[in-house]
């Protein structure tokens, strides 16, 4: 009966900090087939390092969040100059005059073939390739 407390107790903490990290941490996310990147193809696994988002810089992968989760390529940082129709921008180096926060910049960010300004406080953290689901069929 005492092995019987412990296993259960054993169990039920790994349980929760196997939740802990992947809630607060580190996730596996799988890329969607909506998706066509030259980084990413569909069904490539990537891991999302949530605690990695001190500083992000051209080319790196995030994860960031519109409603439901989406994973783009950075393409222009805060102070870039990025052309559009034309017209040449600097990304500025706040995300809104509203904003309080001191970190939070939008970052221009390339999902699929659309172009999206992501701010700071939407992004879930930087992606890292692990594996394609396509090969291992």
């Amino acid at each position: 009966m005492k092995e019987a407390i412990k296993f259960v107790l054993v169990l039920a903490v790994t349980t929760l900090v196997i939740f802990i990290v992947r809630t607060y941490a580190i996730t596996i996310y799988t890329v969607p087939n909506t998706i066509a990147q030259p980084a990413l193809k569909a069904g490539d696994r990537v891991m999302v390092n949530k605690l990695a988002r001190d500083s992000f810089h051209v080319g790196d992968l995030i994860v960031f969040c519109e409603g439901q989760n989406f994973i783009g390529q950075i393409k222009a940082i805060p102070g870039d100059t990025v052309k559009c129709y034309g017209n040449q921008y600097i990304l500025p180096t706040r995300c809104c005059s509203r904003c309080r926060c001191e970190v939070c910049r939008n970052y221009l960010v390339v999902v699929g073939d659309m172009s999206t300004l992501v701010p700071y406080h939407k992004m879930v953290g930087k992606a890292y390739r692990l594996f394609n689901l396509e090969l291992w069929k």
